[in-house]
């Protein structure tokens, strides 16, 4: 858990899009993971200047508090299982948080550790709770690629069907970037405005930034169900499941590919020369930040 390059783009290009981080709670505590010539750089790409001092963001045993505040923060709380880090509050998140931090911070920002925290839906709440009406949440987690990392790796799916407007929250935007410098960055579009799964092969690691904003002060987590299947599920109703099978493989090629086996599908595909599809421009837009 912690702010490498890219995450320290996101944090500024996220700022730049409204976000106060003037009271700001992480999940664990961030370490940072930028050296003196990045710091520079990414400060530097974003209007500011920044002399020899950028040394002392070092002077915290590595970790990403004072970075924060060069972002906007004045206040930054830590929240983590141990205290073996330093966290400023000692908490579980596998359980709830305590009612007297509801509504405390203007940003929650998970640099990566929520995909360690098997409770997952008790973990997102405690965010969601914790973050002031107007406030934002910011996740920047392992998306593709990451397998053994931690107990899991996300869709965006996932963020936009838990940060809608039925539990409290809009999506301003999610992002999604390979791991390596100077990485392009892809915004990702809706499934549900899509009326499909979004989906991503590749051959690098890929993270997801999202950026959610709390636009209701008294939210009840409402359990999302995947998009692709409300939307089958409202069309569909009342059909027979054959009829369904024949409306949703129409086509010679739908037939085929509801036929093979996956394995059989990826070999075919290898033999023809047929390449992964990364991202679809269909389902991601190239953004520059």
């Amino acid at each position: 858990m912690g702010i490498d390059y890219n995450g320290a783009r996101m944090l500024f290009h996220f700022k730049g899009l409204g976000v106060d981080y003037s009271e700001t709670a992480t999940i664990g505590r961030q370490t940072l993971f930028l050296s003196t010539g990045d710091i520079q750089r990414v400060i530097s790409s974003h209007g500011n200047s920044v002399d020899v001092r950028c040394r002392a963001f070092y002077s915290a045993d590595g970790f990403a508090d004072l970075f924060l505040h060069f972002v906007g923060a004045k206040n930054v709380a830590s929240f983590d299982y141990s205290d073996y880090q330093g966290a400023s509050n000692i908490h579980d998140m596998n359980l709830k948080i305590s009612a007297d931090l509801h509504e405390k911070f203007s940003v929650v920002f998970d640099g990566g550790s929520l995909e360690h925290v098997f409770n997952f839906p008790v973990a997102i709440k405690n965010c969601m709770d914790m973050v002031k009406t107007g406030g934002h949440f910011i996740s920047i987690c392992p998306a593709n690629n990451f397998l053994g990392h931690g107990f899991y790796q996300f869709s965006p799916e996932l963020f936009f069907s838990v940060f809608s407007p039925a539990n409290g929250f809009d999506i301003v935007k999610i992002l999604a970037y390979e791991d390596h410098p100077d990485t392009k960055i892809y915004e990702v579009l809706s499934p549900e405005s899509l009326g499909e799964r979004v989906t991503l092969i590749n051959n690098r690691p890929v993270y997801l930034a999202v950026l959610a904003r709390k636009c209701r002060h008294e939210i009840e987590l409402r359990v999302p169900q995947q998009s692709d299947y409300k939307l089958e599920w409202n069309r569909n109703s009342g059909k027979s499941s054959l009829r369904n099978f024949i409306i949703n493989r129409a086509s010679a090629l739908g037939w085929l590919n509801a036929l093979l086996p996956g394995r059989l599908k990826n070999r075919l595909k290898r033999a023809f020369g047929v390449q992964t599809p990364g991202f679809d421009s269909a389902q991601f837009r190239e953004i520059q930040i």
